[in-house]
């Protein structure tokens, strides 16, 4: 009788490396920049061959797994909603505890993904195919957006004269992760402060 195969083993075993391919290359690309990364060095630190890397890649695509995986734990594109952080979301009871919640969140991401983001925001300039990567990224976090907006608007937590559109346009600028540095080593605030900040920043959007 033929011996049948577990492809659900098949299958654990291969996410559980691929999971180990992208941990190493969020490492490898904080410290080595995109050019400097080698698919040696990962492989190396994923305790896997070259050419294990190699079949999880390209390089390009690794960036972006890296982004996601450090970002939300996990690849690919998603809305908030699917996330955690959406179900805290759906939890607030109003504007300032959402407020809060968001501003916790920017700077926890922000301190976790900020230099990534600056990697793959820097290479996208140069390389066509990390800059649709880039560009799907950029379009997954303004629907999120869009759909965040939307929720305050439902439960009547927006005030003000701004615009949907506005509000959108206002959250992704004070939340992106270029303010956050401008803010945080530009201006030298702490984290808390950061936090502060953007808590002010995101109720404002909302009311105003």
């Amino acid at each position: 009788m033929p011996r049948t195969y577990d492809n659900s083993r098949r299958a654990a075993r291969a996410a559980e490396t691929r999971r180990r391919i992208v941990d190493a290359a969020i490492e490898v690309f904080r410290e080595r920049g995109y050019a400097g990364a080698r698919m040696a060095e990962i492989a190396e630190r994923a305790s896997v061959s070259v050419d294990t890397v190699n079949v999880n890649g390209p390089k390009s695509a690794l960036l972006q797994a890296a982004v996601e995986v450090a970002s939300f734990g996990q690849e690919g594109e998603h809305l908030v909603f699917e996330f955690d952080l959406g179900a805290d979301i759906l939890r607030q009871l109003d504007a300032d505890a959402l407020a809060r919640l968001l501003a916790e969140f920017l700077v926890d991401l922000n301190e976790r993904v900020g230099v990534l983001w600056t990697v793959l925001t820097a290479e996208a300039i140069v390389d066509e195919e990390l800059a649709a990567r880039h560009e799907a990224m950029l379009a997954s976090i303004i629907r999120s957006t869009h759909a965040l907006v939307r929720l305050c608007e439902e439960r009547g937590w927006t005030s003000g004269d701004l615009t949907h559109d506005q509000r959108v346009a206002t959250l992704l600028t004070i939340g992106s992760i270029d303010s956050y540095r401008r803010v945080r080593h530009g201006l030298g605030f702490d984290a808390d402060s950061c936090r502060e900040w953007l808590r002010i920043g995101i109720v404002t959007a909302l009311r105003t």
